[in-house]
């Protein structure tokens, strides 16, 4: 009786000072036993929860929780997508937050892996290193960050410290060693100046990593020092952002690769255009440039354009699209998204989202390292179809129940490898059903 009243009061004092918010489903997984098959005939069940916690002792202190957890509940050695690592994983955590000179945060991480599966290294086959040949199965994983943002006049100062930790079985020619361990620390920080009401920022960031293992090529340190504005423009019918960085790389990584370190620059430029009332039209353009080997010059970019429309219900539509060129994985994708208020509290939510990947068919000769590209081109691999239903109860003078609603739909993703041999994803789809909440 007693256990039973401290658990009541501890919620009831919870729920009084603190916020929630509650994710919980329940999916059912299907998927090709093998590419092309054009039938779901593996399926297996999951759990998914999401909870993320505050509690406010005082004004200027606050415990934080937080737990995502997905469990396959089926016996199964193989989700449907085939080679993705899909264990039982919890990632709990617990942290302090403090204001009182800025924003201070200590959070501490705890990832276990459950039923995992063997997983192989993110290697070319082309490559000469020995992870070609070995894969690894995760254990478990820890965290510690601590981040600070200190606000001063029109100066803000941030902070980040991440150490982590993971822990694995590595397997290799028949040959298993346990415990291996891979660990990095992360350095993060940052310092802005706002100059004529806000209108102009210089920005400065500094980003450093330190790799604990034996192998130390892919420590780093990145350097930015550049300006920011906010700007808007035709009767404030456009409202910008635009950023120019010139940047500092150092990796042992990166030289040894040919990739761009050294001096270069990043630049970024958002527009946001309110066309007629509830039409708008969004507008992304990022660069990042610099030279690199053989007199070349490495540029990185990505345009994204969409045009929303919105209605008085709150109901609405978008259609937009993007491309990221000059990177290892050049992609296009095109997209529609749609939140339509059918009924009161009621919400479908459709969209469809098509891939293109850009693709070259090369040849090397046995007696020379020289590729021949043959043919290149962006080809079409994929499509996500997804809808979703959420009923609201909106139940206004209920504390518990003000923000809670219901949730279901369907997630279909297909793939288009052909010609390709044995291809690594497998269309699959997921049939979820559950419940949120704020409180």
């Amino acid at each position: 009786m007693k256990k039973s009243l401290f658990m009541v009061i501890t919620l009831a004092v919870g729920i009084t000072y603190g916020a929630h918010d509650i994710d919980f489903t329940y999916n059912l997984l299907g998927g090709e036993k093998e590419a092309g098959d054009k039938t779901l005939s593996e399926w297996v069940h999951e759990l998914a929860l999401r909870y993320y916690g505050s509690f406010h002792p005082t004004e200027k202190f606050a415990i934080l929780l937080s737990e995502d957890f997905d469990g396959i509940t089926g016996a199964t050695d193989k989700f449907p997508a085939r080679t993705i690592n899909h264990p039982v994983n919890s990632r709990t955590s617990l942290g302090l937050e403090f204001t009182g000179l800025g924003r201070l945060q200590i959070k501490g991480f705890s990832q276990t892996f459950f039923n995992s599966f063997e997983n192989d290294f993110p290697i070319y086959f082309e490559s000469k290193s020995p992870l070609v040949d070995a894969t690894m199965i995760q254990r478990s994983k820890n965290s510690a960050d601590i981040y600070w943002e200190i606000p001063v006049n029109d100066m803000t100062f941030t902070a980040e410290v991440l150490y982590t930790n993971l822990i694995y079985d590595y397997y290799r020619l028949g040959d298993k060693k346990e415990g291996q361990y891979d660990s990095d620390l992360w350095f993060d920080g940052s310092f802005n100046y706002s100059l004529h009401e806000g209108k102009l920022q210089i920005l400065c960031r500094g980003l450093a990593k330190y790799d604990f293992n034996e192998y130390g090529g892919y420590n780093l340190a990145n350097i930015y020092l550049g300006i920011g504005s906010d700007f808007l423009l035709f009767k404030r019918k456009v409202k910008g952002t635009a950023e120019a960085l010139p940047r500092y790389y150092v990796s042992s990584i990166m030289e040894h690769k040919g990739y761009a370190d050294g001096l270069g620059a990043v630049s970024r430029i958002r527009l946001f255009y309110r066309m007629k009332p509830r039409l708008f039209l969004k507008g992304d353009v990022e660069y990042e440039f610099a030279p690199a080997v053989e007199n070349n010059w490495y540029v990185k970019r990505r345009y994204e354009l969409a045009i929303r429309k919105a209605w008085k219900n709150l109901s609405s539509v978008e259609v937009g699209g993007w491309g990221t060129f000059g990177v290892l994985f050049p992609r296009l994708c095109s997209y529609v998204a749609a939140d339509i208020s059918a009924i009161p509290k009621l919400d479908i939510i459709p969209g469809v989202r098509a891939y293109w990947l850009w693709d070259e068919e090369w040849s090397k000769s046995d007696n020379s390292d020289d590729v021949v590209v043959l043919s290149s081109g962006y080809s079409f691999v994929r499509t996500d179809l997804a809808l979703l239903l959420r009923y609201a109860l909106g139940a206004e003078n209920s504390p518990f129940f003000k923000h809670f609603a219901f949730k279901g739909g369907a997630e279909y993703t297909i793939f288009n490898w052909e010609p390709v041999q044995d291809p690594p994803y497998v269309n699959n789809l997921r049939l979820f059903l559950g419940i949120t909440n704020y409180l």
